[in-house]
């Protein structure tokens, strides 16, 4: 990875607000999603799934 994307990266974390899983879950599920649920996660990375039926 070239290394300006990298410094972005880090100035992007900058903004984020952590929260727990369960608190991202039930957060996409209050928004209409179905069938959420976290297919990976790695320390503070996680990668959600959820169906939106429109």
């Amino acid at each position: 990875m070239p290394e300006e994307e990298s410094l972005a990266g880090y100035e992007r974390i900058k903004l984020d607000r952590e929260t727990t899983l369960d608190q991202q879950l039930s957060r996409i599920k209050e928004t209409g999603f179905c069938d959420v649920s976290c297919m990976y996660k790695l320390y503070h990375f996680a990668v959600i799934f959820g169906r939106k039926i429109v």
